[in-house]
């Protein structure tokens, strides 16, 4: 389900599980790096909502729907506080079980591409680490004993998973996000480590402002631009030679696999049809 403006401004004053699971190191798409950007205020808001949060939402209705037909009747899209605990943490919860409490967090993983996330037995807690996180910040902010998370994967396939509540990852979580807000929100602090470059964007610029930049990072920087300018020249002059190797073929071989050089029709609403040629390769398959 969406979040909505509101739990949008919520954000700013707690920890929600996706922000613990960075601080952890565990989300792909933010480090604590973005979160301090995000806490402390410093970001502005995108412009526009991502496609994979949007197919996210959809699936995520979906998951629960068979979710409920499981453990009965649900809440969705719940927010439970842990300021009442003492904690800076807060949690958005795609639902609670209406007759136990327990919080539900849905997933998906490896629906429309190979996943690298370990998922075990069905009906276990072995989840990724990230999840387990999640599941835990959760479990505080609802004050629950059991967390459930129903993963959607190939084929459209659900499993449920149950997550126990840990008192000692519990108490880790605690005392962590308490030191980490206290030391780089309400003091202020910049966090060690690089932003994701997608977040950093974001961040608010001051018009006309000035900063001295470290000239390491500036020669590293370059370097690196001018390594990428000569591999995309060196890509570039190869394909042209791959493209002469093959004469007016359109396909050529090796012991390697198969090159083709063929022909494609793209056709617009707009603009009228056109042709153009695409270099593919496709590997030999071992054995």
């Amino acid at each position: 389900m969406p979040i909505t403006k509101h739990q949008l401004q919520q954000r700013r004053h707690h920890l929600g599980s996706s922000d613990v699971a960075a601080l952890f190191g565990l989300n792909k798409f933010a480090g604590a790096y973005d979160v301090w950007l995000e806490k402390t205020g410093q970001l502005a808001e995108e412009s526009e909502a991502k496609e994979w949060l949007t197919l996210g939402n959809e699936f995520e209705a979906v998951i629960l729907n068979r979710v409920e037909q499981e453990l009965g009747p649900l809440k969705r899209n719940q927010y439970r506080s842990g300021r009442r605990l003492g904690l800076p943490l807060g949690s958005h919860i795609d639902a609670i079980v209406v007759e136990t409490g327990r919080p539900v967090e849905a997933k998906t993983s490896g629906i429309f591409w190979p996943t690298e996330e370990v998922w075990g037995e069905p009906g276990t807690a072995q989840v990724p680490d990230r999840v387990l996180i999640q599941a835990h910040v959760h479990l505080i902010c609802a004050e629950a004993d059991l967390c459930h998370a129903p993963k959607m994967g190939w084929g459209m396939k659900q499993d449920l998973y149950e997550v126990p509540r840990d008192e000692e990852m519990v108490a880790q979580i605690c005392e962590y996000a308490t030191a980490w807000w206290q030391r780089h929100v309400v003091e202020g602090r910049e966090p060690e480590g690089a932003p994701k470059p997608e977040v950093v964007k974001r961040r608010i610029r001051r018009a006309a402002k000035s900063a001295e930049l470290p000239e390491d990072l500036i020669r590293k920087w370059r370097r690196a631009v001018k390594l990428c300018t000569k591999v995309g020249k060196l890509r570039e002059d190869l394909q042209a030679q791959v493209l002469a190797a093959l004469g007016d073929a359109e396909i050529g071989t090796c012991g390697l696999g198969t090159v083709t050089y063929l022909e494609q029709c793209r056709k617009g609403h707009v603009v009228p049809p056109r042709t153009s040629r695409t270099v593919r390769w496709k590997e030999k398959k071992a054995g």
